[in-house]
């Protein structure tokens, strides 16, 4: 069942399998005659368990190619390690390709044909500071990967760290190359390549293929096998993305292979009651990362966000694709729909999908007549997709009181687009607060009197002042009348209400002929 993809047995990256533009330039061949004549020169083991690298004859020389060279970058979805390595050889006599560029590390690839640096797979990853103007956090970064890399040096998910050097004063660990591709690429090519989902009469994409399936539930078993071996080693990742997995599908003769990279944020376990909530971020992480697996979907409202999809677009998505049976173990480790992880460990997650991969047959034999769930349950009472304009009206409505000119706040629209329903929710926010929240609606069918709007908003207003009781109608008249003196009969002659409050005008105003 497993699914060729024509561009995409790629070069092995690292986290960083995105490579930049593709740009060349000329490459210094002198610079790399020096580097390897260096290296000739020191046979210094550099894989001793206990051996760091210092500033020597071949950093040096290694540092002046990064200098003085532009590393070729290329579109690593089209060449694999070889045919990469070759090219570069070939056509530039050199073998070091910058491979990533984020936003606080470089990656470079390292061919390591003299095996200098004590790689046993021949290449080497290098990771540096992407700036001159590094800083400690940064420093402190490289190094923790490269203590918990060592630390989990038994671990076959984990590249070996060999050594920490420094190239011109900036500090960079050396790892073992790790060969394949990120997941996030992998789920992305694997998903293009499928075939358009079959449509159902009840106009559904239907479950995945067996084939597919068997895919997929085999890649999350060895994932989790991964981190599982990782938190018995006593260390949790922290930051598990789709970005920080290799995938290595290359060998037609193996499954699929898998490393877990990235562990600058990872730490080790503690004893005491924190160590179940590391835990449990992790298998969280896995939970969301399996989701986009299956779906090829973002579990988020889009990429490198933290908000969450709803949970009905979540439970729709994915049983739209999976099983139940899938789908409900997903939904637990994620902790989506009321679901609470129903897993201890991510051994114990492992344990279970390799159950249903054991028993796939039967469980897709019974789900292709599965119907999607979550697809309409809506809260009542609950205001959707209108968030962004609750918040500003409360916005508005917290600033009452603060030194200023007076306010008003007004809400545009179409008829029928859900202006009173965004008032009449705010108003039910503000119902504990010391704020009196008025409003009025602009009818163009109720256009018999001046300023109708106003006219209830104030009808709102002088109802509220009335059922306080009449200390609080006269506190009120007072205030009134100090501001608008001789105008007041102005006022209640517009709006009526207010005589609730102020009483009848001995004077009738004046009236100025046209």
């Amino acid at each position: 069942g497993k699914r060729k993809k024509e561009q995409d047995k790629s070069v092995p990256v690292d986290k960083e399998n995105y490579p930049r533009k593709e740009k060349e330039k000329d490459m210094d061949d002198q610079a790399v005659y020096d580097l390897i004549a260096a290296m000739d020169q020191d046979d210094t083991c550099l894989d001793d368990e206990e051996n760091v690298v210092k500033i020597s004859t071949e950093v040096d020389s290694l540092s002046m190619i990064l200098d003085n060279i532009s590393i070729e970058s290329i579109a690593m979805n089209t060449f694999s390690v070889s045919s990469v390595g070759s090219k570069v050889l070939d056509q530039n006599k050199q073998n070091i390709l910058e491979v990533h560029e984020g936003d606080t590390t470089n990656i470079f690839y390292f061919h390591d044909a003299d095996n200098k640096f004590g790689s046993h797979a021949g290449s080497v990853a290098i990771k540096l500071p992407n700036d001159e103007l590094f800083d400690n956090d940064q420093v402190t970064r490289l190094k923790n990967e490269y203590t918990v890399s060592r630390h989990l040096s038994q671990c076959a998910a984990v590249r070996s760290a060999i050594s920490e050097i420094e190239l011109r004063g900036v500090p960079a660990i050396v790892l073992e190359w790790a060969p394949g591709m990120t997941l996030g690429k992998w789920i992305s090519c694997f998903h293009s390549n499928m075939q358009s989902p079959v449509i159902t009469e009840n106009v559904y994409p239907s479950i995945l293929s067996k084939d597919d399936m068997s895919i997929f539930l085999n890649l999350a078993w060895n994932i989790s096998k991964a981190i599982a071996d990782i938190h018995d080693a006593g260390v949790v990742h922290n930051n598990l993305t789709t970005e920080n997995i290799i995938v290595d599908d290359s060998n037609e003769n193996t499954s699929v292979s898998v490393k877990i990279i990235g562990l600058g944020s990872a730490s080790f376990q503690n004893n005491n009651n924190g160590k179940s909530q590391m835990i449990r971020k992790d298998l969280t992480s896995l939970g969301f990362i399996f989701f986009e697996m299956f779906t090829g979907q973002y579990p988020f409202q889009a990429k490198g966000e933290n908000t969450l999809l709803s949970p009905n677009q979540l439970i729709f998505e994915l049983t739209c694709k999976v099983p139940l049976v899938i789908a409900k173990i997903l939904l637990h480790i994620m902790e989506i729909g009321g679901y609470n992880h129903s897993h201890h460990s991510a051994r114990d997650l492992d344990n279970n999908l390799y159950a249903i991969i054991t028993d796939l047959e039967s469980i897709m034999s019974s789900c292709y007549t599965q119907v999607p769930l979550g697809q309409l349950e809506l809260t009542e009472n609950k205001l959707y997709g209108r968030g962004s304009h609750i918040m500003e009206l409360m916005s508005v409505c917290q600033g009452i009181g603060i030194n200023g000119p007076s306010k008003i706040a007004l809400i545009s629209g179409y008829s029928g687009e859900g202006k009173s329903v965004i008032v009449k929710c705010v108003k039910e926010m503000l119902k504990e607060t010391d704020v009196y929240f008025i409003s009025g609606k602009f009818d163009q069918l109720q256009q018999g009197g001046p300023l109708p709007a106003i006219n209830a908003a104030l009808a709102e207003y002088c109802g509220h002042i009335v059922s306080q009781g009449s200390q609080n109608i006269l506190d009120i008249r007072r205030a009134i009348m100090k501001e608008i003196n001789n105008d007041v009969g102005v006022l209640t002659a517009v709006f009526p209400c207010l005589r609730k409050i102020i009483g009848e005008s001995t004077a009738n105003p004046v009236e100025v002929a046209s």
